[in-house]
């Protein structure tokens, strides 16, 4: 038997790709080592300091990529190991940072490339069925699971597993267009009973997140990942969900755009990874249609999903829907955007026609009524709201119209589509110590903290504008908040970019 304190410095495992693994310092107080032939090792605890994973070398002089996954620290807790088994009774990670991105080939570009003997690249990804529809059926393959597992070579168990507060998930994703980006900020995640000696024993998954897009979700899931096929039971509830941001994976299948729009959201799927069931409870609210570019469909012919959806939509312009799905084995696989198709295209099928729009009281000096071209109908119209060029915060004008907004929505309660507006380079003077300057509150919002990474992250130009004009509708709807106006008052809408030298601006829209 022997026990040490082990302490190792800054260490770097790489190749020609890039680095494969790398900490600035592994702490283990106390090592205990035991038995003549197989070591078996036991440490109360082990701690990483700025471990990393998998960060690619790009060509040239170019930096490299941010890595796929890394932490501020990693601790493990009550670990036993030999020959044969691992046993974690927590590994609690804080500050986390993953990055998933994906290529135009659909494969993970942060992710080192391991040839395979052929030295062959992997295959690039198939696009889903088109229009949604499932591929022909085929004889599926036998099911592995109705074949006797054995008993693994290796015992892995892992008690619990934690994410902190401060832990971020980007998705990036090539293979688009637009190209998809999102953030998600981990309020809390927690996997328990993760082990691989009885597959069919669950591991129980409870995590919360929010998006640099404002929206909130949370994921409560029983997970065999060992079994085989691996299974699950997953209820994911979301609200605020922003939808335009998910077009790129829509247009295809639905053959329209989505303009506008929020969705909140309850979604039960049970079954394997070869064939499920579920539901989705959708609540959607002002969901906007437009043809796509290119398109046969002329732009006359956008329509609000509420249209298509007047049946099922309630006086207050909400429509709420229980869609069921299926997933059967042999069928093609299930991507995001076939996913949310399939739901959104049945809800569009049980749709009427007719719709009425509500007229409006005109206020001169924040709205005004016309009508709509050729109908007998009227909607309500709220004039932009102008900001300076490089103006984040809002000031006596920017306050003294949100005073009338609340005094006409208070009159005439509706949903209002919040536009934001920016300069193609309006941004560009501005750096994280101005942000730093903001009150806490302001700096939390999910679009400000995607604003600072962007600072800090040296970008410039549009896509630093676009960010800024977020954050600046972001801190107009939290101010919006105090005032005493809902947070479901304004729908999100993309932020744009005016090339044509004209003015900051957050544009209104009711439809």
């Amino acid at each position: 038997k022997a026990s040490a304190a082990v302490s190792v410095a800054p260490l770097q495992i790489e190749n020609d790709q890039g680095q494969w693994l790398g900490w600035q310092r592994l702490e283990i107080p106390a090592l205990h080592v035991s038995g003549p032939e197989t070591p078996d090792l036991r440490a109360s605890q082990i701690r990483f300091t700025d471990l990393l994973l998998s960060r690619v070398r790009q060509a040239g002089d170019a930096p490299d990529a941010p890595p796929l996954f890394q932490t501020k620290t990693l601790t493990l807790t009550d670990l036993v190991a030999d020959d044969s088994s691992l046993q974690i009774s927590d590994a609690g990670m804080n500050g986390a940072h993953g990055l998933i991105a994906l290529d135009s080939t659909g494969q993970l570009a942060t992710l080192i490339p391991v040839p395979d003997a052929s030295g062959e690249s992997p295959p690039p990804r198939e696009s889903t069925a088109e229009n949604g529809n499932p591929a022909p059926e085929s004889d599926p393959a036998p099911r592995e699971s109705d074949v006797s597992a054995p008993l693994p070579a290796f015992a892995l168990r892992i008690d619990s597993l934690t994410l902190d507060n401060e832990s971020t998930l980007q998705f990036r994703d090539a293979g688009v267009q637009p190209p998809f980006e999102r953030t998600l900020f981990f309020e809390h995640l927690r996997l328990t009973g993760l082990q691989n000696t009885s597959p069919s024993a669950p591991a129980h998954l409870d995590t919360a997140f929010s998006t640099d897009a404002g929206a909130q979700l949370s994921i409560l899931a029983d997970l065999t990942p060992f079994a085989r096929p691996p299974g699950f039971s997953v209820q994911l509830t979301g609200q605020q969900i922003a939808l335009p941001r998910l077009s790129a994976y829509l247009e295809h299948t639905l053959g329209y755009q989505i303009e506008s729009g929020d969705l909140d959201t309850r979604v039960t799927i049970n079954g394997h990874a070869d064939a499920f069931t579920g539901t989705a409870s959708l609540k959607m609210t002002r969901l906007d249609l437009k043809g796509r570019p290119g398109s046969t469909q002329s732009a006359s012919t956008a329509i609000p999903l509420d249209v298509a959806l007047d049946q099922l939509k309630e006086s207050d312009g909400i429509i709420e829907l229980d869609i069921p799905f299926e997933h059967k084995a042999g069928e093609s696989d299930v991507g995001l955007g076939s996913f949310v198709a399939l739901i959104m295209k049945k809800a569009l099928y049980q749709a009427a026609k007719t719709y009425v729009v509500n007229t409006f009281v005109p206020y001169a000096n924040v709205v005004s009524v016309v009508a709509l071209a050729g109908e007998q109908l009227f909607k309500l119209r709220f004039e932009p709201l102008p900001y300076d060029a490089g103006q984040l915060l809002p000031q006596r004008p920017q306050m003294d119209y949100l005073a009338a907004m609340k005094a006409v929505l208070e009159k005439r309660p509706t949903a209002l589509k919040l536009c934001p507006v920016a300069l193609p380079d309006e941004a560009d003077t501005l750096s994280a110590d101005d942000i730093a300057k903001l009150p806490e509150d302001l700096r939390k919002l999910p679009a400000v903290r995607v604003l600072t990474q962007k600072l800090e992250a040296g970008i410039r130009g549009e896509p630093l504008a676009l960010a800024f004009a977020d954050a600046r509708a972001a801190i107009f709807r939290y101010m919006a908040g105090f005032s005493g106006l809902s947070g479901k008052t304004f729908i999100s809408c993309g932020p744009v970019i005016d090339t044509g030298a004209g003015q900051p601006m957050l544009a209104f829209r009711v439809d």
